[in-house]
């Protein structure tokens, strides 16, 4: 089902994370941040952040979103009353001035982020200012990843690998064998409340859902998913969030 559409010469999003029963669309060159109720005839809301417009990655607890401002800013934001507010910002110290972050995560109220070229993950506990290395030393880190995912572990895609991560050490690959074979996948979603794993695959339109082990539980496919960007998913796993260009598209799924 397409549940909303954007109107190009408006807004054009870019990513799509999912909070309280509403969806928050953003793009790093656009400084507007789009929310979307999914309770109340899908009323809709336009926020400007104020801390200029490369708001490039976002994260969501059970209390806030987060946005990562590059190179080291965190903005959160909380619903209170019903209604949104963004919250403090916070500069983090980051332990190398090389470190790119291209994914980021939240788990138990810390802030993880992802290196793109070295693989490190940063862990960011309250308030988010100083960081600390998670993965522990010796340990193989995950070069030019495309995302990562976090539960009680930490999950990172690379190519048709899912690596996990314990404690800051390394437990086990997942070989990820779908068909068709995919080109290029692009982001992972999982939380300790969903027993799956999400995979986002625009090269072959489809969102494929995998269980801990690797093993494929369902597939979505259409050739009207023809310009996947992101994808955001509810906290009992039941729905799917699609963002298809300019298009929001909703999946219910039924696994049992």
């Amino acid at each position: 089902e397409t549940i909303f559409e954007f109107d190009q010469q408006t807004f054009i999003p870019q990513k799509i994370v999912y909070f309280k029963e509403n969806l928050y669309l953003f793009s790093p060159v656009n400084n507007q941040l789009f929310e979307i109720n999914l309770t109340k005839d899908k009323k809709q809301e336009v926020f400007a952040f104020t801390e200029g417009l490369a708001v490039n990655l976002s994260a969501a607890s059970d209390e806030a979103i987060f946005f990562f401002f590059k190179p080291d800013k965190i903005l959160s934001s909380r619903i209170s009353n019903g209604n949104f507010n963004f919250g403090d910002i916070f500069v983090l110290e980051i332990p190398s001035l090389d470190l790119d972050f291209i994914s980021m995560a939240s788990h138990l109220r810390n802030i993880y982020l992802l290196d793109e070229k070295s693989g490190e993950i940063v862990k960011y506990p309250p308030p988010f200012s100083k960081g600390e290395f998670w993965l522990k030393e010796g340990v193989k880190r995950i070069k030019e990843a495309e995302s990562m995912a976090i539960d009680e572990s930490i999950w990172i895609l690379k190519e048709n690998t899912m690596s996990q991560y314990l404690k800051g050490e390394y437990v086990k690959d997942l070989q990820l064998y779908f068909f068709p074979f995919p080109k290029k996948l692009q982001k992972v979603f999982t939380s300790p409340n969903i027993p799956y794993i999400y995979i986002l695959d625009p090269s072959e339109n489809r969102i494929a859902i995998i269980d801990k082990t690797g093993r494929i539980i369902k597939q979505f496919y259409s050739n009207q998913f023809n310009n996947l960007k992101d994808f955001a998913v509810s906290p009992d796993g039941k729905k799917i969030y699609l963002l298809n260009g300019q298009k929001i598209h909703q999946i219910l799924i039924d696994i049992r």
